[in-house]
């Protein structure tokens, strides 16, 4: 399989895992998705950057997802049935497949702009990079759930990773972004977990 191949790949795996956190409602499917996206990221990232380099956000961007899995997984029952830490909102899957529509219609438009501002961008790249952070943006427009909110800053920070790789390998950046990762993940953990914290005090 040729270069070319991983990056088509990549960007159909990004694409769809981005589109699945948009239509379906459930906090599983949502960590699941974002594990799937760092996989995409890395394959993109791992053509720029040595191999210990791009593993570096692949490994915080599953960790990410394990830290708000567990902190899904912890929320008390009594709390999930009284409505205080929904752990994602009810999603119109219609109304958001159409929107997502659009933001690919926009993607595929702007990709070819992209490359002429940043002639070093490969277009797979381009394409990934403003579909992870459109989706991710207008998954923030849409539910304002704390997991929800983690999951879709995530995207867009990913989305950010892509170009950034074609600029620079310095390894304080690379660290910096998988900071800036699990920074995001535990944000969103403290989030879910805040209103049975204060029932318990």
């Amino acid at each position: 399989m040729t270069f070319e191949s991983f990056k088509l790949l990549a960007v159909l795996i990004i694409s769809i895992a981005s589109l699945v956190t948009l239509l379906v409602s459930d906090w599983r499917v949502t960590i699941s998705s974002l594990a799937v996206q760092f996989a995409g990221v890395f394959l993109l990232i791992a053509l720029e950057w040595p191999f210990a380099l791009a593993i570096t956000p692949l490994i915080a961007g599953w960790l990410s997802g394990a830290i708000l899995g567990m902190a899904a997984v912890s929320i008390p029952r009594k709390t999930l049935a009284a409505g205080k830490t929904p752990a994602i909102q009810k999603l119109n899957p219609l109304y958001n497949f159409l929107v997502a529509v659009l933001i690919y219609l926009l993607v595929f438009s702007l990709a070819p702009q992209i490359q002429k501002w940043l002639p070093f961008l490969s277009i797979e790249q381009s394409l990934a990079a403003l579909t992870l952070i459109g989706l991710g943006m207008l998954r923030l427009a849409l539910d304002a759930s704390p997991l929800s909110t983690a999951a879709a800053l995530l995207s867009v920070v990913a989305g950010f990773e892509i170009i950034y790789a074609t600029l620079t390998t310095a390894q304080f950046a690379v660290e910096a972004l998988a900071v800036i990762i699990l920074f995001i993940a535990m944000a969103g953990a403290y989030l879910l977990l805040s209103p049975s914290m204060e029932e318990t005090s």
